[in-house]
């Protein structure tokens, strides 16, 4: 995949589609992750397969101390999520979905 497309522009380089996934599908791709992230059955699927949830900052005290840090929670979850996102729900543009579930 390119990586000088106006997608990549303004994402960071590891929040982007697959490889296979043609530039004009960027935008459904990115509302399939959307609702991937909003949806709580999705949540508990990526959960149980993968050991990871996320719990965002907690308290006032914890969101300062990330902050201060630059610990970003969101970042780390997403990142450990997309590439699951990608296999197991985006699939690959020949049709093919991971199935083994």
């Amino acid at each position: 995949m390119s990586t000088d497309t106006p997608f990549s522009e303004h994402a960071p380089s590891w929040f982007l589609p697959p490889e296979d996934t043609p530039e004009f599908m960027y935008p459904a791709w990115a509302s399939c992750l959307r609702w991937a992230v909003c949806s709580e059955a999705v949540q508990k699927d990526f959960e149980s397969a993968t050991g990871i949830k996320y719990h965002g900052a907690g308290s006032p005290i914890e969101a300062m101390l990330d902050a201060a840090t630059g610990h970003n929670p969101a970042e780390e979850y997403i990142k450990s999520f997309l590439p699951w996102f990608n296999e197991w729900v985006w699939g690959s543009m020949d049709g093919g979905v991971n199935e083994e579930r």
